[in-house]
């Protein structure tokens, strides 16, 4: 949590880098997972996007 917004990581087994909602994507050494970093500062930075990532990494 930040002074003015919450930054989410999101693990995913390969980089979702055609999107511009996440601000830094990294490949953890000697795995195939990519924590995908995204700050949400306002409740409508959480758009349909955002909401379909999600849903894709807890599926």
């Amino acid at each position: 949590m930040g002074k003015n917004f919450v930054h989410v990581v999101i693990p995913f087994d390969r980089a979702h880098g055609e999107n511009l909602c996440f601000t830094k994507i990294t490949q953890i050494a000697g795995t195939d997972q990519f924590n995908h970093h995204l700050r949400i500062f306002f409740k409508e930075d959480i758009n349909d996007e955002v909401k379909g990532l999600l849903k894709l990494a807890m599926s």
